[in-house]
């Protein structure tokens, strides 16, 4: 499942067969290609595939994460028009949660895939944190 159309053109390739995007193949067909002679490139691309899906996942669960957190604001004393931050000890961990994980993930092998939204929310989180360091700062003055 984790096998996309790319990673099947880098096998044809690898084997000398151009892919038809207009054909199906069964597994006759790619026996009669010589797929099982090359067990170690299809091993390769597999991992490769393999390991890109589970980038993809942690990616989304992260997504996730900040889909549902939420700021929680309330009334600075009895000022109707003046909030501050609520607690944030549970955005402050799952931003450096997900700043742990990202690293982890740009030291992937398999990172090219998911490299530019990688690098993005590396970038988001990093201006979030800095963002909520200033506004704690501000609360206590």
């Amino acid at each position: 499942k984790d096998l996309k159309q790319m990673h099947w053109q880098k096998i044809f390739k690898g084997m000398g067969v151009v892919l038809s995007l207009t054909s199906s193949y069964t597994l006759k067909n790619l026996t009669n290609l010589g797929i099982f002679e090359q067990r170690q490139l299809v091993s390769e691309v597999s991992a490769q595939a393999s390991g890109e899906a589970d980038l993809q996942k942690m990616l989304e669960n992260i997504e996730k994460a900040w889909r549902n957190l939420e700021f929680v604001v309330k009334p600075y004393r009895d000022r109707k028009d003046c909030y501050i931050l609520g607690t944030v000890e549970e955005i402050i961990q799952q931003l450096e949660d997900n700043m742990v994980s990202l690293q982890t993930m740009q030291a992937s092998p398999f990172i090219a895939g998911v490299k530019s939204k990688v690098e993005k929310w590396e970038r988001d989180l990093k201006l979030l944190q800095e963002l909520i360091e200033e506004w704690l700062k501000c609360q206590k003055k």
